[in-house]
Formats: structure tokens, C-alpha cells, sequence
């Protein structure tokens, strides 16, 4: 994960304008991947929410608007399930508000 720079919020999907200042800051999602073998096996799942749980947490800390992603290899899918919303110019760069995400910690589901 990374800082992302300032986002102009006219770039945003539809409903993430509203009542928002110009510029929006966040955090970029930079690389998840998980090699060909081990797709479909839930650890993609486990690192986004890894993920996203950090994020959460500096947020409470330090502030921010979303998660940011720039998905790759038709990749928007697997994050549209878990609530990132494409830009409408660019759907291959996603955003997930913090405000959004569930509170962290969530419990492990092998737990």
C-alpha cells in the first residue's frame, strides 16, 4: 500500500460527488496478486481484507477517503464483489470508501 495523491472528486463514480470538497486523498492498493495455482482458493480474499484492514485502521488514525485500486488483467471484477466502485472513465482504477468498510477487526472465518 501506498499514499495516493490528490484525486479531483469530478473523477469519482456518480454517487461518491456528492457533498465532497474538490480533491479527495486516499491509499493505493499496488500489488495483490496470487499465482495461477492458488486462484480460486480464498487468498486473494485473505490479502484484500489484510489490506483493507490497514487501511482502516491508519484512516481512524491519520484520515482519508478510500482505498484505491488500478486493477489489472481484468481484475475489477474480483474487486467490484467486495464493494470497490469503478471510475467512469477509467474502469480499471476502483475505489472503496473508508467509510464504507466494515469496522476491523473482523473475525476469521476458520475461526
Amino acid at each position: 500500500m501506498a499514499p495516493r495523491g490528490v484525486v479531483p472528486t469530478e473523477d469519482l463514480p456518480g454517487d461518491m460527488r456528492k457533498r465532497m470538497p474538490k480533491i479527495v486523498t486516499g491509499y493505493t492498493l499496488t500489488r495483490l496478486a496470487v499465482s495461477a495455482g492458488m486462484k480460486g482458493k480464498g487468498y486473494g480474499e485473505r490479502l484484500l481484507n489484510e489490506a483493507m484492514e490497514k487501511v482502516y485502521r491508519v484512516a481512524q488514525q491519520v484520515g482519508g477517503f478510500g482505498l484505491f485500486v488500478d486493477a489489472k488483467d481484468c481484475a475489477a471484477a474480483f474487486y467490484e464483489k467486495y464493494g470497490f466502485e469503478p471510475f467512469p472513465d477509467d474502469p480499471d482504477t476502483l475505489v472503496l470508501r473508508i467509510s464504507d468498510m466494515d469496522p476491523y477487526p473482523l473475525k476469521d472465518p476458520e475461526e
